[in-house]
């Protein structure tokens, strides 16, 4: 983590601030005009200014020359902004600090507007300032370029709680003049003309410092313009200050700059700012929205989790310290648990990222550390932990004899593409073995969901399954139907060699069974595939093949996003994972062309048309499937594995129990199918109650004359409400929760 908060451009300079003179905040000034503080945007201003009046004047706005809004429409006016802020702050005399005042001595030659900004930073901080003007009055070449009253008004408001001591008519003759002897430090800001002061090192334009110690320049005796002149006192006093603490003359100051990247103005709105000469307290508020806030602002805009939660990345990154590094008293502190839990593991953060930062390492390896400190709540991948093992049992393994005895490719669909629709698996296994014959298949977990709940590699089951079989095999190159099983297994086994499925069958130049009269539709890329782009260009040419119109969503590179489902993350926070859903579906109107079932079914679950590729290559089913329940995914995989099996094992058995064709059959409405899948409650977690119930005579009776029971299975215990019926039991209210209820005797 303090790898990544080096990394981070969160806190870079924004362009304009870097092109101030002043190296103004601008940014944070804006802020303050925007919550309508003025008095709070002028005392912004006046700190890093000194004179607002006379500056707000004079300010030659270089900001404009590298605002990304010039480019858009025009650039903001920030000239016009700080008139109209010292005009509306209110009061605006200087803050009074009660500081100690210091005993050091600090002489200033030239009362012109660079040696006056010096010196009252210095008065400011308490230090005791002595200027010699060799004219008669203060302010320099201010009395030929604008109104007196303005900036003497301006000089003597700054001035009005802490003052050097100016000594009129005397002219410094050079840096060994008498007059400077005795003092701590020196600054000589004399004006362009002043011919005293004319070693090389003194006029070098590019130093405040000189090769004599405690000794500075600034201002017009540099070249510079008044404003510059101004910025240029302020940082000499700065350099005073450290050398005064120090002894040691500073390095000459480096030019302050920024690694922001361009911003993208392509959906900035299209606004002019107020053409008034003047701007009032309104104008002035609204010409600041036109502030961008330039900020590196990369991984908000495309990480759903960051967006969502509204904090920057350095806040972030500090949360889950706290969450995880923290000791003693502080050790049950976890207040970045959730976020840590709800991150999809999309990688879409390490993409926009100019520096590849990665939130999705940041949160896995957090909920590694919480899980082995017994932090990380259970229930927060408990059921994809189940769903995991359940696919796992439900494996598939067949290898076909070769004449070389060598297995070429093992066909790898993973756990959800046959849950979804076991033809799926079948049809795809069919059309490779007529392509390439020595192809096993394996139909198992890659291990996602327990790498997501933060389980270590070697507790893995299937990912360890999935190894030993490869192995035995001899290592085959891996056809992957899922996205994210390549991702997972490529990345923890650098050995496995993988190709995409749809690769293959756009190689094998593969002619899509259905074909479409150039439809229009829309691909949906799974997050998983932002770093392979050949596979998308296969799904686009597949689809092609099948004579329909691809048109591409409004995304940068055309990543679209997770659509909900990785990292365990829907149990752990719902709002945000219904929030990134509809984002995902509202980003076309097209029916979707997916090629991950995961994120058809879940688009499909919320009503939205969706198609998987390979509906369109075997003509399989229409964009208005319903998406499968969770209890219908797990009697799919029991499908999928006795088809594998009696049609590639002449030794499989199907198994058949006898024991469940006697019992009496328990019935679901549609509406208490949906509930319970919404609620992550599978319908034979509800048929293991009511048969408990049945079986033990443990029920109670409601007002309505409906049975009640419960039965806890792992950690969740579960209640039924249901009818007992002539011929079935018919399922009236079924839900769960964390609790354990002990009975009789047991309290």
């Amino acid at each position: 983590m303090k790898e990544l908060s080096k990394k981070c451009k969160e806190n870079e300079p924004a362009y304009c601030t870097v092109e101030c003179p002043f190296n103004l905040d601008i940014c944070t000034m804006m802020n303050k005009l925007l919550r309508g503080s003025f008095k709070a945007a002028y005392r912004l201003y006046q700190s890093a200014v000194a004179f607002p009046m006379i500056v707000s004047e004079l300010c030659g706005e270089q900001c404009k020359s590298l605002c990304p809004r010039k480019e858009k429409d025009a650039a903001v006016e920030l000239r016009k902004i700080e008139q109209a802020i010292a005009c509306n702050a209110g009061k605006i005399s200087p803050q009074k600090y009660n500081v100690p005042k210091k005993n050091k001595r600090i002489a200033v030659v030239g009362a012109g507007i660079s040696g006056l900004s010096c010196a009252l930073k210095l008065c400011i901080k308490k230090y005791e300032v002595v200027v010699f003007e060799k004219s008669t009055v203060c302010g320099g070449h201010l009395w030929d370029i604008m109104p007196d009253d303005v900036f003497m008004e301006d000089i003597c408001r700054q001035f009005e709680f802490d003052k050097p001591e100016i000594i009129y008519n005397r002219e410094i003759s050079g840096i060994r003049d008498p007059a400077l002897s005795g003092f701590d430090a020196i600054y000589i800001a004399p004006g362009k003309e002043d011919n005293c002061f004319c070693t090389s090192d003194i006029l070098d334009a590019s130093r405040l410092t000189t090769d004599m110690d405690g000794v500075f320049a600034g201002g017009s005796i540099k070249g510079v313009d008044t404003v510059n002149a101004i910025a240029q006192g302020i940082r000499a006093s700065v350099e005073i200050e450290k050398y005064l603490l120090t002894g040691i003359m500073p390095e000459t100051p480096k030019r302050l700059s920024t690694e922001l990247c361009e911003r993208d103005i392509d959906e900035i709105e299209f606004i002019f700012p107020c053409e008034e000469k003047v701007y009032s307290k309104e104008q002035a508020a609204e010409e600041a929205k036109r502030c961008l806030q330039c900020s590196c602002d990369a991984c908000a805009k495309k990480c759903d989790l960051i967006s969502f939660y509204n904090k920057s990345p350095l806040k972030i990154m500090d949360e889950v310290r706290g969450t995880t590094e923290l000791k003693s008293v502080v050790s049950d502190i976890t207040v970045a648990t959730r976020m840590i839990a709800s991150c999809n593991q999309c990688g879409s953060c390490s993409e926009a990222c100019p520096e590849h930062i990665s939130f999705q390492e940041l949160f896995l390896q957090a909920r590694q550390i919480l899980l082995k400190k017994g932090k990380l709540p259970w229930a927060f991948n408990d059921f994809f932990i189940r769903d995991m093992m359940n696919a796992h049992e439900m494996k598939s393994f067949f290898s076909p004899q070769t004449h070389n005895d060598k297995i070429r490719y093992l066909f790898f669909p993973g756990c959800q593409l046959g849950a979804s629709d076991p033809l799926y698996v079948l049809k795809s296994y069919e059309k490779i073995l007529k392509y390439e014959t020595a192809t096993a298949i394996l139909v198992d977990c890659c291990g996602a969901p327990a790498f997501w709940a933060g389980i270590d590699i070697a507790d893995n089951v299937p990912f360890s399954g999935f190894m030993q079989t490869w192995e035995e095999i001899g290592r085959p190159e891996v056809i992957f139907a899922c996205a994210t099983c390549m991702k997972i297994i490529t990345r923890y086994n650098e050995n496995v060699r993988g190709i995409m499925l749809y690769d293959l069958l756009e190689k094998w130049d593969l002619k899509p069974e259905r074909k479409y009269n150039n439809e229009h539709f829309a691909v949906f890329d799974p997050c998983s595939t932002a770093q392979n782009r050949q596979v998308r260009d296969s799904i686009r040419k597949l689809a092609e093949k099948a004579e329909l119109i691809v048109e591409e969503m409004n995304t940068k590179d055309n990543i679209a996003g997770c659509c909900g489902y990785g990292g365990n993350t829907s149990i752990v926070n719902p709002e945000y994972t219904e929030q990134i859903i509809q984002k995902r579906i509202s980003k076309s109107d097209l029916t979707y062309i997916t090629y991950c079932s995961n994120c058809r079914d879940t688009f499909a679950y919320r009503g939205k048309p969706a198609v998987h590729i390979l509906d369109i290559i075997f003509d399989l089913n229409e964009s208005d499937r319903k998406a499968p329940y969770f209890s219908d995914r797990r009697r799919n995989r029991k499908r999928l594995k006795e088809e594998i099996g009696m049609t590639y094992d002449e030794n499989y058995k199907k198994e058949v129990n006898c024991h469940d064709n006697k019992l009496k059959p328990i019935v679901f409405s549609e509406e208490m199918k949906q509930k319970i899948n919404s609620e992550y409650i599978l319908e034979e977690e509800v048929e293991k109650v009511v048969r408990y119930c049945e079986d033990n005579r443990k029920k109670m009776v409601s007002a309505e004359g409906n049975y009640i029971g419960h039965l806890k299975i792992g950690y969740m215990t579960y209640w039924v409400e249901y009818d007992d019926l002539d011929d079935y039991y018919y399922i009236m209210k079924a839900y769960s929760h964390r609790m354990y209820v002990k009975g009789g005797n047991e309290f």
